[in-house]
């Protein structure tokens, strides 16, 4: 029930106009900015003081406060992608990857896809829309005004993993999940405006007032009992860093524990769609998208519509399927 989306009609946007910091020192709960630290700005999703109360409050609903209070914490020893790829195996769902598209035409007939290179089309039914926004936008043929304006503009945040092989725990308990530069987390909240200009992606960086380093060393190895000692490191990084500054700024701060690690792999992606304060509140966006859903043969899912976890959007596609599919 604390999940979007919501009823427009009910929701006080008077009380959403303002940050999620804000919304909670009003209401004498300033006690859980600490927390949001962790569970916000730790994990990509912005600082409380900057990040606008309809996200905080999407985020961070009492269910999920009282389970982290207890200490609850797993995670999927062997990932989501695993997840998912037992779920296709165990359904019908054709799944193919690597299939480039160069064009997607809708009509009341249906939808039309147009394959990059061999040009060949395929006809559906409907449309189901995940993937990223501004970029996807390019594949529609002819994007509506109001999907354009409702998708062709977001401010991101890059999260770059990076999985390494540790050598030992250094001066750091053997037994460590994690480790947090705390003092970091207030300032690493980096994030970029990505908007569609002439149908180029175009990038424009703001807050970009921190320094680079990592945020947080997930010990895989201990965590999900992993039989290769392997570390994952979250940065909230600049997009415009290169691959070397960002490995010199982990060798800087890791090697101050007495860690010695050499990396294994790396990914960098725009992560955490949202809104400005004023696209939440004045324009309303996402309820617009939740009015926009099934028009043109389109459904619009993913974090960009609801929220960049999975609880969220699948709560969100669990809603669209009950709300809106099966009426």
């Amino acid at each position: 029930e604390y999940m979007f989306p919501s009823d427009p009609g009910s929701v006080d946007f008077d009380a959403l106009n303002q940050t999620f910091e804000s919304w909670l020192v009003e209401r004498r709960l300033e006690v859980l900015v600490p927390f949001l630290l962790f569970s916000m700005a730790g994990q990509g999703y912005g600082t409380a003081d900057k990040m606008p109360a309809f996200y905080g409050l999407t985020w961070v609903h009492p269910n999920f406060v009282y389970e982290a209070s207890m200490g609850l914490f797993a995670m999927f020893k062997e990932g989501y992608e695993t997840l998912w790829e037992r779920l296709a195996a165990s359904s019908a769902i054709d799944v193919r990857l690597r299939t480039a598209v160069r064009r997607i035409h809708r009509s009341g007939d249906g939808v039309v896809i147009e394959l990059e290179g061999s040009g060949e089309r395929e006809a559906f039914d409907w449309l189901v829309m995940a993937a990223p926004m501004p970029q996807a936008l390019t594949l529609l043929a002819e994007a509506s005004e109001e999907e354009r304006s409702l998708f062709g503009e977001y401010n991101y945040h890059e999260l770059t993993i990076s999985v390494l092989g540790a050598n030992g725990t250094g001066v750091l308990p053997k037994d460590y999940q994690l480790l947090t530069w705390a003092e970091r987390l207030a300032s690493q909240a980096n994030y970029y405006r990505m908007s569609l200009q002439e149908g180029q992606v175009q990038r424009k960086m703001y807050d970009s007032d921190g320094d680079g380093g990592p945020i947080t060393i997930r010990n895989d190895f201990n965590i999900k009992g992993l039989k290769r000692d392997v570390v994952a490191i979250l940065t909230l990084s600049k997009p415009n860093a290169t691959d070397a500054e960002l490995t010199a700024a982990i060798d800087r701060d890791v090697s101050k524990y007495g860690l010695e690690m050499d990396l294994l792999h790396r990914k960098r992606w725009d992560y955490m769609p949202f809104y400005s304060l004023e696209e939440v509140v004045r324009d309303r966006k996402p309820w617009r998208i939740w009015n926009l859903q099934g028009r043109s043969r389109t459904w619009w899912v993913g974090s960009y519509a609801s929220f960049e976890s999975v609880a969220d959007v699948l709560d969100y596609n669990l809603q669209l399927l009950n709300r809106r599919l099966c009426q």
